[in-house]
């Protein structure tokens, strides 16, 4: 069921966005002020610089899955998908105390392709899908195999137990092309 989400979005077409941590759908009214609405971005994750390293700030959501998928692909990064509807005050909590927690921030950036799906704007692949309850998390490595998911509200610590797993940290690469050797 939950499987065949990554699955249909070849049939559901592209052309979304992707924003910052901040710009998140749904952020619009974040303490009841109004917050600009998303603008485009370019895949990756924004980044401060200290010293010699630099660190990770806040992830990139693409806000659908052909693009998040496209990403993850290009990336070999795995997905973490985020399903929301409107009028969820669960999925309005996660918004703001789950995805906003520095911690969640820092390890989803450069390490996951972040997705959020929102039944009303997602409907052409969200209506293939029976969810059964909102919000849903869903982790799903490159290749499009959903690995995991979490039904319901998840705190920050519950997120982070889901994503500091080792088998999702690992990249995936894409598999050469058939009949021609790599080398070659």
């Amino acid at each position: 069921m939950l499987a065949c989400l990554v699955a249909i979005v070849m049939a559901a077409g592209s052309g979304g966005t992707v924003m910052t941590q901040a710009e998140m759908p749904g952020s619009s009214r974040l303490g009841g002020a109004d917050v600009p609405q998303p603008v485009p971005r370019s895949v990756g994750s924004q980044s401060v610089e200290a010293g010699d390293e630099t660190i990770p700030m806040s992830p990139m959501w693409h806000d659908n899955l052909a693009d998040g998928w496209r990403a993850s692909k290009a990336t070999g990064l795995p997905m973490l998908i985020f399903i929301s509807s409107e009028s969820c005050v669960y999925c309005d909590a996660m918004e703001r105390d789950t995805w906003r927690d520095t911690r969640i921030r820092s390890q989803l950036a450069g390490r996951f392709v972040p997705i959020h799906l929102k039944k009303g704007r997602n409907d052409d692949v969200l209506s293939r899908v029976k969810i059964k309850m909102y919000p849903t998390t869903l982790m799903a490595n490159a290749a499009g195999k959903v690995t995991d998911y979490r039904a319901g509200y998840q705190p920050p610590n519950q997120i982070l137990n889901l994503v500091r797993r080792p088998q999702l940290n690992r990249l995936v690469r894409p598999s050469p092309p058939r009949g021609r050797h790599p080398l070659h």
